[in-house]
């Protein structure tokens, strides 16, 4: 007890309650500094293994929605609905949720892509072979994309495909500002 600072003097020693007190009262605090000890290592173990990305993408990865945040909200000025775009060439923006591979006679793979529109709207769409091997890296299930294509009937076709994020930044000081 006088090691650990508890009891200063023989007349505190003597006084057994306050002794068992002190002594309970510094191991309850270690006991506290360790459990948070624990709880943070727990903590930071989770974040780095089922914590990354933004809100957005836990929302959309864990209830393929937007329930708090909507990474398409600025475009919805900008682009059109697609039900009103008219066939030819068009720009659609929208979130991959299921990719379907195939491969051709030529055995060149392709893929068609369901997207979560910015009206929260399923788009399907194809990417033939030459632009699923220049972007394949896009094509990622959660991954927010900006499409230029052709759209005929209810399919929509990609010609060209660039990250959300990165079209966004191109746009600064354009319209996507006003």
């Amino acid at each position: 007890m006088f090691e650990l600072g508890l009891v200063e003097d023989e007349i505190t020693w003597k006084d057994k309650d306050l002794c068992l007190a002190r002594l309970n009262a510094y191991n309850k605090n270690k006991y506290i500094k360790k459990e948070k000890e624990r709880y943070e290592k727990c903590y930071k173990e989770f974040e780095e293994k089922y914590m990354q990305g933004s809100i957005e993408d836990w929302q959309f990865e864990t209830l393929s929605m937007y329930l708090t945040v909507d990474p398409f909200k600025e475009l919805r000025k900008i682009l059109k609905p697609f039900d009103d775009m008219g066939e030819g060439i068009g720009l659609i923006a929208g979130t991959i949720f299921a990719i379907e591979n195939k491969v051709d006679k030529k055995n060149n793979k392709y893929a068609f892509v369901s997207l979560i529109n910015q009206e929260s709207k399923i788009i399907e769409a194809v990417t033939w072979s030459s632009i699923y091997s220049r972007y394949q890296e896009f094509i990622k299930s959660g991954t927010k994309i900006m499409c230029l294509g052709k759209k005929k009937d209810t399919l929509f076709s990609i010609d060209e495909i660039k990250l959300l994020d990165e079209w966004k930044k191109e746009l600064k000081g354009s319209v996507y500002n006003n």
